[in-house]
């Protein structure tokens, strides 16, 4: 744990020239998501469900704000190691284990998501003019917190193994774009191709957008999608974990 404890402050310091940046990306991005999404949608859509639109689609702005940072500060994080400077070939001649790098980064990357959640849950709540309660908001966290674990694995993953970063810009887009627009977030998911929504509502990853939907929306949401979202989020962590131990230590 102290292993981990001080890479991850190594990664602090690495990023301290671009503390500037990440903190105006992090303020930004969710208003950027209701401007341009959510008002332009409201015109189109006043009323989802008898709520209106701009309340409707506050989980979904902090969905996809703090899943897509987590997933790219993995990404960023993975490919600096493996790819851009020496520092992999220095922490496996240190007594630093796979596990502890790996895990470095993956928390590195879900630190940043919960701090971007954050930040989403303050500035939607400021726009909208609605703070929840405690309880309510602590059931909505927890839907959405499995989704930033998923992604945070997803993003080391892509960021360790795919080496060109065209490659890696064009598969992040593609991942980013699909679940923001495809998912539900915005757009209600019974105005989508029956066939494609009834495929969508079975991933648990769409469940977690849906269940905390509905607790906004005072209905019962259900914690077993997020179980199954954890428990991929950690399959992913775990098989990567096992291939860079291969793959490092050679």
């Amino acid at each position: 744990m102290n292993t981990i404890r001080v890479l991850l402050k190594r990664e602090i310091m690495a990023n301290r020239k671009v503390w500037l940046t990440i903190l105006l990306y992090v303020l930004l991005f969710p208003l950027v998501l209701f401007v341009l999404i959510g008002l332009p949608l409201y015109k189109i859509q006043p009323l989802v469900q008898n709520m209106a639109y701009l309340h409707w689609i506050v989980p979904g702005i902090w969905i996809i704000a703090s899943v897509s940072t987590a997933f790219l500060s993995a990404l960023v994080a993975a490919r600096k190691l493996r790819y851009e400077n020496r520092l992999l070939k220095i922490y496996l001649t240190a007594p630093i284990s796979v596990v502890s790098i790996i895990m470095s980064g993956w928390i590195w990357a879900l630190i940043l998501g919960l701090v971007q959640l954050t930040v989403a849950i303050t500035e939607t709540g400021l726009m909208v003019g609605e703070f929840y309660t405690f309880s309510k908001l602590g059931r909505m966290v927890a839907q959405v917190l499995p989704t930033i674990l998923f992604f945070s694995s997803l993003g080391s993953i892509l960021g360790t193994w795919v080496d060109k970063y065209f490659n890696q810009i064009v598969i992040s887009l593609g991942i980013l774009l699909f679940y923001s627009l495809g998912s539900g977030s915005f757009i209600p998911l019974n105005l989508y191709p029956r066939t494609y929504a009834t495929i969508l509502e079975g991933s648990p990853l769409i469940g977690d957008v849906h269940n905390t939907q509905n607790i906004l929306m005072n209905l019962s949401g259900s914690l077993m999608d997020g179980l199954i979202t954890v428990l991929m989020a950690l399959l992913l962590l775990v098989l990567h974990g096992l291939v860079c131990f291969k793959v490092f230590r050679r």
